[in-house]
């Protein structure tokens, strides 16, 4: 039992590592979106134990919708990023694909402290009352005790018996029966 626990947790942690690696891919501004469309078909043939691809670079053109020379163009392009590593292979050998897992956790990082730094923005914006009166562009007076609303006219009744529709209560008269 202890074995199935050990790979359920491995699992978990590899498809978590993945979807790092995803956000990572997409939020990253100098890939294109070819580049990325490539680098999540490789995703898709990772392989968990040694966490490197092996697909041609025919399978992920068909993937990716594009030629196999665009896809050697893409790799390229994430090599020079320094998102990904390849050895090329041969008649013998197929290519193996690594990503830079060092790229993906500074990227990851990047992120996070982006988006504290976000959150810290959006909770500094929000105040606990506006004190613009924005219809009229003047400043409102802020004080601890709510004005009381005075309309003029008086709440309105109610029940049956406030409104005089009935000189006697329905409810009580089906009691009643």
């Amino acid at each position: 039992m202890a074995g199935n626990e050990e790979t359920r947790i491995i699992k978990a942690t590899f498809a978590s590592w993945k979807l790092d690696l995803i956000k990572a891919l997409v939020s990253d501004p100098t890939l294109k979106a070819s580049d990325v469309r490539v680098a999540l078909a490789l995703v898709q043939h990772l392989n968990a134990g040694s966490f490197s691809a092996f697909p041609s670079q025919e399978t992920l053109a068909e993937i990716a919708c594009m030629t196999a020379r665009n896809v050697r163009e893409c790799l390229e392009c994430m090599r020079q990023a320094d998102w990904l590593r390849w050895d090329r292979g041969n008649r013998h050998k197929a290519n193996e694909y690594e990503f830079n897992t060092q790229k993906i956790a500074d990227e990851v990082a990047r992120m996070k402290r982006d988006e504290e730094t976000r959150r810290k923005s959006r909770k500094a914006k929000r105040s606990p009352r506006s004190e613009r009166n924005h219809s009229s562009g003047q400043n409102d007076v802020v004080t601890g005790s709510p004005v009381p609303l005075q309309t003029g006219s008086p709440v309105p009744p109610n029940t049956y018996m406030e409104q005089g529709c009935h000189e006697h209560d329905p409810v009580q008269e089906a009691d009643a029966a």
